[in-house]
């Protein structure tokens, strides 16, 4: 009889917490129209803050600097609008971050973010998931996660088969990540937007911190990776889609110092890829310089400018490299035949390249990084004779 009772005991607590309302299982919609709505709608005066896991779906602009202290609350802005789920931030408000997490596990997705002093800031051992953004015109930067925080910035989980982007532009520094804390950042786009001097640097790790960056364009900043204060950065490998692709940057608007530069004790693994700088990798004595020479030919494929050239009758003014081997040199207009075909090998850090056609000899590549190649060739055309030179830069 006794364990009769406890069994129908067990029933009738297990029908009864069937009924209750499960945490994280809550949702809300909050429409925007007056300064601090977003704010209230989570934390209304007066009444209990929404629960842990709530999905917070919001429309309309939304004027206040947002301070997030709920675990797990997911918010929804509603993507690409320029007004659906807008952050905007008055100029009197610049002095705060537009929004601030200080939570577990917090969400947010599809938001304008713009006009605080920093765009999202996650901090106070606390962690976000950022992803389709628009982080813009914010005085500081766009991202900063501090204080033994962690965040995923361009995806939510590691099953993702594509990123989640985030544009990041228009800031003095595009992503910070300081003091113990970590951050995978995947297949953003991470630009100073020419809008305020390049001065700072698209991702900035340091003061005992670490980050895995893989597929991210950075581009227009002073390096588009920096490393310091006994700090780590693991670059992708281009090994697969999204969390291996390599970093690269976008054609014409190279980061003005280094791609990748580290300091005080600091270390850069993997794969520079096509991430560009108008200088040499900067590493001094104290780092760990781990970068890695490209991995196979399919580095090289597509569309490469000529920076530079000297010794040829027509000048040349793109190289493309194809997965087959193949390839075409286009030169400038009036001179030489439009395109000729190629043949190229890799071997180590050379690469070779050969043709039937006279406008492009046999001869080597040489490269400090991929970025900045030297072609020299002798030339097969008696009209051309002497040595052809190609200064060749990613496009």
């Amino acid at each position: 009889m006794r364990n009769v009772r406890i069994s129908g005991g067990l029933f009738v607590l297990l029908a009864v917490l069937c009924l209750l309302p499960s945490p994280g299982w809550g949702q809300l919609s909050c429409t925007c129209n007056n300064a601090g709505d977003l704010q209230a709608c989570l934390y209304p005066s007066g009444g209990a803050p929404v629960s842990p896991g709530t999905i917070v779906t919001v429309t309309g602009s939304c004027t206040e600097n947002l301070n997030i202290t709920t675990d797990g609350v997911i918010l929804n802005g509603g993507g690409s609008s320029p007004t659906l789920g807008a952050i905007g931030i008055a100029a009197s408000q610049t002095t705060l971050p537009a929004i601030s997490v200080r939570s577990k596990d917090v969400t947010i997705n599809g938001f304008t973010i713009e006009g605080g002093t920093i765009g999202v800031l996650v901090s106070g051992a606390s962690s976000a998931n950022i992803v389709n953004n628009t982080i813009k015109n914010n005085t500081t930067a766009g991202i900063i996660v501090k204080e033994n925080s962690s965040a995923h910035i361009g995806f939510i989980n590691d099953s993702d088969t594509s990123a989640s982007s985030n544009t990041i532009t228009g800031n003095p520094l595009g992503i910070l990540v300081s003091a113990s804390s970590s951050a995978n950042i995947v297949g953003n786009t991470i630009n100073s937007s020419g809008v305020i001097t390049a001065a700072g640097n698209g991702i900035q790790v340091e003061k005992v911190s670490q980050a895995n960056i893989a597929g991210n364009i950075i581009d227009s900043f002073l390096n588009g990776i920096s490393v310091s204060g006994n700090s780590g950065v693991n670059l992708a490998d281009g090994s697969a889609q999204p969390f291996d692709s390599f970093n690269t940057t976008d054609s014409g608007n190279q980061n003005s110092a280094a791609a990748a530069a580290c300091s005080m004790g600091g270390y850069v693994s993997g794969y520079l890829g096509s991430l560009a700088g108008a200088k040499a990798p900067s590493f001094d004595a104290t780092c760990i310089n781990a970068l890695k020479s490209p991995p196979n030919k399919q580095t090289l494929v597509g569309s490469w400018n000529v920076a530079s050239s000297s010794g040829f009758n027509g000048q040349p003014t793109q190289l493309t490299f194809n997965a087959n081997g193949t390839g075409t040199v286009s030169f400038s207009s009036g001179s030489g035949k439009p395109t000729e075909p190629l043949n190229w090998t890799l071997t180590g850090s050379q690469l070779s390249i050969s043709s039937t056609q006279g406008h492009i000899m046999h001869g080597t590549l040489t490269w400090s990084d991929v970025n900045d190649v030297t072609y020299v060739a002798t030339s097969n055309d008696k009209s051309m004779p002497g040595t052809l030179t190609l200064t060749l830069q990613r496009q």
